[in-house]
């Protein structure tokens, strides 16, 4: 039967079938002249979307552009203006009487890249796109109602995508401006009521660093889908925190092997092979977890030093700058603890440490949040567009 899984209250009955060619047949896009000058304001429109714009159009919106070679899969919508659409992409703007906005989410239910064919640079053909059969409403207004809908919906994508990006920016701009810079012994901006230098130390001054000792590396076989002990590795770590979802397991007698890789609350881990230098905060902890090889657990031992602080120094870009000047190996670098112990740490007082980590680790908890909510809205479209399409 030719009707979706979900549908609008008050619409009902087949959806109608007919050709892609039918119902929004595309256009072969046009090179831009050769003695082509990039100017003005009218979009040029390749595979990946806008890229540049133009002094001169080819083209009329409402129009939807996919790409032809190259990148494949991706729409764009241009609701009013002028346009061109490049030779790297199909385009249309003749809809016959359908409603162009959704036509635009249409099309990226149906996707185009099955159709894609070349073993280099993937191409789709126009000609074997129309020959496919689909079905749409006939009603136009449920039509509207299912592209209102979708347009709402990436409306908060869109939102969430630059609050995303903002609190990043935001991150960044806050380790630069809160940690003195290169040379210096006080930060550009600090909380009310601090003043005074930061002092400097090594940061086996401050903290001990253990990780799993060769002997004590695994078999293959030791690695469990299930148990009571987290083995915790390097790509484990997801954005400063442990995915625990992704974790192994160990056996008790192997995790009481060693104390010194046993984590605790306020753990600090830093890779050690492959990718180097990622920092994970261990917040707070369900099971008992240690470590995989590849990874050290660092805890602070000097009580002046607060763990979140510490943290947040470390994921900045001072201790990847240090990895990169430091590293040893060929294609896979290694930091050795050796050289890591003698790691500079700039640090204020304790109290004020406490407001620069716990605002950093704030910062970092939205950034978490708003980057579940656009992964969460993403999923709802991606279940919509499969269940409000037959």
């Amino acid at each position: 039967m030719m009707e979706p899984k979900i549908r609008f209250k008050g619409f009902e009955g087949e959806w109608k079938t007919s050709t892609i060619g039918e119902i929004a047949p595309l256009q072969r896009g046009y090179d831009l002249p050769t003695n082509n000058v990039i100017s003005g304001t009218i979009p040029v429109v390749y595979s990946n979307g806008i890229l540049r714009f133009h002094n001169e159009g080819k083209c009329q919106a409402p129009a939807i552009i996919t790409g032809r070679s190259g990148t494949i899969g991706k729409f764009t919508y241009i609701d009013h203006g002028e346009y061109w659409p490049h030779n790297t992409s199909l385009w249309v703007t003749t809809f016959h009487k359908n409603y162009p906005r959704f036509v635009y989410y249409f099309f990226q239910n149906v996707g185009f890249e099955k159709y894609a064919t070349g073993s280099g640079v993937p191409t789709l053909n126009r000609n074997d796109i129309h020959k496919h059969i689909e079905s749409i409403p006939s009603n136009k207004e449920e039509q509207q109602a299912i592209a209102s809908y979708f347009t709402t919906l990436d409306s908060q994508i869109s939102a969430s995508t630059s609050r995303l990006a903002s609190l990043k920016q935001m991150k960044a701009a806050s380790l630069q401006a809160m940690f003195p810079q290169e040379g210096e012994t006080v930060p550009k901006i600090r909380f009310k009521g601090f003043e005074g230098e930061w002092k400097t130390c090594v940061l086996s001054s401050i903290a001990t660093m253990h990780a799993r000792i060769g002997w004590q590396n695994l078999r293959k076989d030791e690695f469990l889908s299930s148990g009571d002990y987290y083995l915790i590795t390097g790509t484990d770590f997801h954005d400063g925190k442990i995915s625990f979802e992704t974790c192994h397991y160990i056996d008790k007698e192997r995790y009481n092997q060693d104390k010194n890789i046993q984590l605790e609350t306020d753990s600090i881990l830093i890779t050690k092979d492959g990718t180097l230098g990622k920092v994970a905060f261990v917040d707070s902890l369900n099971k008992p977890a240690t470590l995989n090889a590849g990874v050290f657990n660092v805890r602070t031992k000097d009580k002046e030093i607060y763990p979140k602080y510490l943290f947040q120094y470390l994921k900045a870009p001072y201790l990847m700058d240090y990895v990169n000047k430091n590293a040893t190996g060929g294609t896979i670098k290694h930091l050795n603890q050796n050289m890591l112990v003698n790691f500079p740490v700039q640090h204020p007082s304790y109290k004020e440490q406490v407001m620069i980590g716990d605002y950093l680790f704030n910062l970092d908890r939205q950034i978490s949040l708003q980057s579940q909510r656009l992964e969460k809205l993403k999923q709802i479209k991606s279940a919509c567009l499969d269940k409000m399409f037959v």
